[in-house]
Order: C-alpha cells, then structure tokens, then sequence
C-alpha cells in the first residue's frame, strides 16, 4: 500500500512537471503555484517512502528523484551550497534587473546559475524570497558604504559631501534605477517587496543620515532644534536624490558624468547647510547664483 501511493505521488508530480513545462512563461504565478505544489507532493511521497523504509529496517534519507525539490534534498544540501547559495543570488539579481519581477522565472534563474532546481528551492522557497534577498543583499552593501563615511567635527560639510556623493551614485546607478522601477511597478500586487526595499535602503538613508546629524548638532555645527534631527535628515535625502533620480528614470540612456554628480551633491550640501548650518559653514559655502 505505501509502495502503490508512493507510485500514485510520483506519478502526481511527473503530470504536474509536464503541465509546467507546457505552460511555459506565459503564466508565471500558475507555474509559481505548481511547483510549491510538485514540493509538497514529493515532501508526502518521500515521507511515505520512508515509512516503508522503516518497516523494511531500511535507512531514513533515501532520495527519490533528483529533479523534484523536497525537503529530503534540501536538508543534504542546504549547508554545504554557500558558493551555490551566492551563484543563486547572484543570477537571481542579473534575471530581475534585466527582465523585472513578473517577467523573471524561478526556471530561468535556474540556468543562469547553473545549479539544479532543488538548489535554488534548498535556499529560497519561492520567487518573492528570491527578489527579497536580492533587495537585502543590495541594500546591505549600500548601507556598509555609509558606515564608512566618518564623521568631521568642525567640517561638517565634508561630511555631508561624501554621504550625498555615496547616496547619490547608488540611486542613479543602472541597478539602481532598474531596481526602483521594478519595486514601483510590483508595490501594490506585491506591498511585501516595496517594504522591504524601503527598510533596506531609503530608511537607512534616513537612519544614518540622522546619526551624522545629531553628532554636528551636539557639536554646534547644526541648528536643528526647530525642524528635529529625522525631518532634517529626511529633508537633506531628498535634497540630494529628487531632481537626479527624476531625471535619469525619464531618460534612462543617459549617464551622469562625476562632474554632475559632484554639482549636484554640492547645491544640496550648501542649500541644506543654508538652512540649518552654523555661520561658519555657511561662509565656506560656495555661491549658488
């Protein structure tokens, strides 16, 4: 009986493999739909299998197939696949920003990689995680680049110049654009995504941005006590990505020169330091016309 409902599950999956391949790309969620389904029938089979196994005094962890992603497979493979974990997201990241979220398949993900389905699943349970990890991964090494930036007591505007300089090359890279436009356009089927891409990027703009702020009020470089230190930081953000970014995701063949993007940083740096700087720094504050 467990050998002829094992057979029934495989027999199950292979139908749904096929059905798979013949919807193709042409509905992406159905395939999504299918293949957590194909899992979850090669989990119950492999479970039954192992119950027979049991009553035969066989070993536990026999693996049925190596086309079907169950977590048998995952548990032997899930530790040792760094490298394959890393190759995942790394074709994961080359899919989307090339095809965006919809049009991107776990499929084609697969073979950008190089690895075998039950890899990709060992790591990432669907495609919705796969697109997370590349925002946290992205965003992760956005925020350390911040982290490097010191702060300079007594120069606060080279503080400020080297964090909007950061800040703005990353949000008006290629990537950078291509990502934003994919987290827009999928934010109301997909809400989880954009506030992920929030968390992860703009709010530790604002976050670290807010840190440098307190330290140059506390040493007087700042006057913030009317706007408050996260406004303040909300509003030199915006400062330096609102015309920029508005500008290269209207005419995405263009590319800024380092010059422009050094203008740009500038005229947000002075006009913030304007507003809010002590008289010192303000003084050193180039002219704005």
């Amino acid at each position: 009986m467990h050998r002829l409902a094992r057979v029934r599950f495989l027999d199950t999956a292979t139908r749904l493999n096929r059905s798979v391949q013949f919807v193709g790309d042409r509905n992406i969620e159905l395939i999504d739909r299918a293949q957590k389904f194909l899992s979850k029938a090669a989990n119950c089979a492999s479970i039954i299998h192992n119950l027979a196994g049991m009553r035969r005094g066989e070993p536990i962890g026999f693996l049925m197939t190596q086309s079907s992603p169950d977590p048998a497979s995952r548990s032997l493979e899930a530790h040792p696949l760094s490298s394959k974990a890393d190759a995942v997201l790394q074709a994961a990241n080359k899919i989307f920003l090339t095809y965006g979220f919809s049009a991107a398949t776990t499929d084609m993900i697969q073979r950008e990689a190089g690895v075998s389905k039950a890899t990709v699943y060992a790591h990432y349970p669907n495609k919705e995680a796969l697109f997370v990890a590349v925002i946290e991964s992205r965003c992760e090494w956005f925020a350390n680049g911040l982290d490097d930036i010191a702060f300079v007591p007594g120069n606060f505007r080279q503080t400020l110049t080297e964090f909007g300089r950061a800040y703005l090359k990353t949000v008006i890279s290629s990537d950078g654009l291509a990502l934003f436009r994919i987290v827009v356009a999928e934010a109301p089927r997909f809400p989880q995504l954009a506030h992920a891409f929030y968390r992860g990027g703009p709010r530790v703009v604002i976050d670290r941005a807010s840190e440098h702020l307190a330290r140059a009020a506390a040493t007087g470089d700042v006057e913030l006590t009317t706007i408050g230190i996260e406004a303040a930081a909300q509003v030199f953000a915006g400062l330096v990505r609102s015309e920029p970014q508005m500008h290269y995701l209207m005419h995405p063949e263009a590319r800024p020169s380092p010059e422009q993007i050094d203008q740009w940083v500038s005229s947000a740096v002075t006009t913030f330091l304007r507003a809010y700087g002590c008289k010192a720094l303000v003084k050193t504050s180039p002219a704005l016309g």
